[in-house]
């Protein structure tokens, strides 16, 4: 089982005034997070993973890396993290599953 001692919260915002740009290159970075293997939830304006600090760390990089390879010229990114190196993070089901419908 991998090491959960971390959870990170990621937001990017491509900068473009094409909806459609911007929601492909949002899409590249899921698809990036998705292929980490690594536990995750979409949500409407962040995409939430938990995993090894040191492993989230690569992967906001790479996420970063993914859009602006996908067409963003430039982009924001907001980031949360919550780090425990001891573990007992509460979960993104701990946190969620009593709210979704």
């Amino acid at each position: 089982m991998k090491k959960v001692n971390a959870s990170l919260a990621i937001q990017v915002l491509p900068e473009t005034r094409e909806r459609e740009a911007l929601l492909a290159v949002v899409d590249r970075v899921i698809l990036e997070i998705a292929a980490s293997g690594l536990h995750y939830e979409v949500g409407a304006f962040e995409t939430t993973v938990e995993g090894d600090f040191d492993e989230l760390m690569e992967l906001l990089r790479r996420c970063l890396e993914t859009a602006i390879a996908a067409g963003a010229g430039s982009l924001l990114s907001y980031v949360k993290i919550h780090y425990a190196p001891g573990g007992g993070l509460l979960g993104i089901d701990e946190k969620t599953a009593k709210h979704r419908h």
